[in-house]
């Protein structure tokens, strides 16, 4: 693929009225405007699609439940995952950090790499980090408790503690969430403006 045809894909992802990625048309390189290009090459600085704008305008004024679709077939109902904001995250930590996991039912994780949270710190001192490539690759919250204890280095939460997840920005945790619910974890709580809100 050359450089050209990567910028257009790239461009055909989040400008669609632009380009269409699968169009059976060449696409033409002189429709595009260089600051539609999303910084890939390093030329241009990165441009924020509209979409993602209003969305974290939407993340902070209100708390959701997410539901995501299961795929066709006999497969369980997929799980309720809630969406909170920066002023719910801070009542749970208040609660976590004053209760402890016991008196307040949450358990916090935060599935950043170690070096994101080194670099920023975590959301509260009992906030325990556990990324995601490992909850994704282990299939961690299906094992068993010793399995579990010995990958994570923690006590495996039981079924009916809510457990609150926590990333950069909202989207590694809403995936670390929805496996949690395909092991039968019910309470689940995305903190959708993860760590870049939390610390700004």
């Amino acid at each position: 693929m050359t450089r050209i045809s990567l910028m257009a894909t790239i461009v055909a992802t989040s400008r669609s009225a632009v380009v269409r990625a699968f169009s059976a048309r060449p696409v033409a390189v002189t429709a595009l405007r260089l600051t539609d290009i999303t910084d890939v090459t390093g030329i241009m600085p990165k441009q924020q699609p509209k979409c993602q704008v209003q969305l974290q305008q939407q993340r902070r004024s209100y708390s959701t439940t997410t539901t995501l679709q299961a795929s066709a077939g006999s497969d369980p109902p997929p799980p309720s995952i809630r969406q909170i904001g920066k002023a719910e995250m801070a009542e749970i930590v208040e609660d976590y950090e004053a209760g402890g996991r016991q008196d307040s039912g949450y358990l916090i994780l935060d599935v950043r790499g170690d070096d994101e949270v080194m670099y920023t710190g975590r959301v509260s001192p009992n906030t325990i980090t556990l990324p995601l490539p490992i909850i994704m690759t282990q299939d961690v919250f299906a094992l068993e408790e010793e399995q579990f204890e010995a990958i994570c280095g923690f006590e495996k939460p039981q079924l009916d503690e809510t457990l609150v997840f926590t990333c950069a920005a909202g989207i590694r945790s809403q995936h670390a969430a929805f496996a949690a619910g395909k092991a039968g974890y019910s309470s689940l709580i995305n903190y959708a403006g993860g760590a870049n809100e939390w610390f700004r």
